[in-house]
């Protein structure tokens, strides 16, 4: 499908997966989502995730086309080349 971009979860959509929670989803990142979004807990997520990794559930190999993926979409879209200012980040306007 040619597909070249990454896949996002949905906002503590992991929980949503039989056998898992909002802190801990394995399966959902071996089956392709590159990037979980954890509003609450978001700490526990990645220490389980790194947890896994650890433990082989999940391959290193996934975590880094994860990381591929995301980081593709981010230099297409130019946010290396004109990073965020402080005075950017701060702004309330």
């Amino acid at each position: 499908m040619n597909f070249d971009g990454f896949v996002v979860s949905d906002w503590n959509g992991i929980g949503q997966v039989d056998g898992c929670t909002n802190q801990s989803c394995a399966q959902s990142i071996n089956a392709g989502v590159d990037m979980i979004m954890a509003p609450e807990d978001w700490k526990a997520v990645y220490n389980n995730t790194i947890s896994q990794v650890r433990s082989g559930e999940i391959a290193m190999s996934r975590i880094d086309d994860a990381v591929s993926r995301i980081l593709r979409v981010k230099l297409r879209a130019g946010m290396f080349e004109k990073p965020r200012t402080v005075e950017a980040q701060n702004y309330r306007g």
